[in-house]
């Protein structure tokens, strides 16, 4: 009997293909915006930050389908096909929620074409049963990123115990409005999530304000609480 494989091991299948279609060679355009990116997010200092462009855009597809397939519970979606772009729009003007925006990332892992994501869409109910989603996506970022880039942006996952530590000291009655800046993968907003709903009924995720400059974290976050929740709206901006 073959062991199923990890995330990590699935991530890592599809980032090989898409790092091959980019060092193949892409529209000019493209190659800028990559550029950008990986300025922006202190990838240029690597010595291949290509590979680490491809690993993201990788991680992108997997959240998204995540997403998709638990906003399928609440919404009138269709079963994900070869074109997930495609569905990933469809979900966002039905769910309005941003997550499913298009960016940079989901740019570089078109290039790749449907085939070269079958495999990262199907590894989704992995993450979709996990027990502590925030924990295991933060998780995930960290062995994708190494962290002297992500240390120029001061991202730091915060760990669960602390996380839950200061959940247990912001969070009374379930009432609060909760902010968390520089979200990441939303541990603080999680653990403050989980602890509104030990004391409130399907408290409303409208509460939980989440800012980062990295659209990554917006659909880190989106995901992470989605899967907490019943599908209501949230409010994770991207600065």
């Amino acid at each position: 009997m073959s062991t199923p494989a990890t995330l990590e091991s699935v991530i890592e299948s599809t980032a090989t293909d898409i790092y091959d279609t980019l060092s193949d060679g892409i529209e000019q355009d493209l190659q800028d915006r990559v550029g950008d990116w990986c300025g922006l997010h202190g990838l240029k200092r690597l010595e291949d930050p290509n590979q680490i462009v491809a690993h993201q855009a990788a991680f992108n597809v997997l959240l998204k389908s995540t997403l998709y397939e638990h906003y399928q519970q609440y919404e009138d979606l269709p079963e994900l096909g070869s074109d997930v772009q495609r569905a990933f729009k469809t979900a966002g003007e039905k769910t309005e929620d941003p997550a499913f925006d298009e960016y940079i990332l989901d740019d570089v892992a078109r290039v790749a074409g449907p085939a070269a994501l079958e495999e990262i869409v199907d590894a989704r109910q992995q993450l979709n049963t996990s027990d502590d989603p925030a924990e295991e996506i933060g998780r995930l970022f960290e062995t994708l990123v190494p962290q002297e880039a992500r240390r120029k942006l001061g991202q730091f996952r915060t760990p669960p115990t602390i996380a839950s530590l200061m959940a247990a000291w912001l969070i009374d009655d379930g009432d609060e409005r909760v902010l968390d800046p520089g979200m990441g993968a939303c541990a603080l907003s999680a653990a403050a999530y989980a602890a509104k709903q030990s004391v409130v009924d399907s408290p409303p995720l409208a509460d939980i304000y989440g800012i980062d400059l990295n659209e990554l974290a917006l659909v880190m976050g989106a995901t992470a609480l989605n899967l907490q929740n019943h599908g209501g709206p949230h409010n994770t901006p991207n600065w």
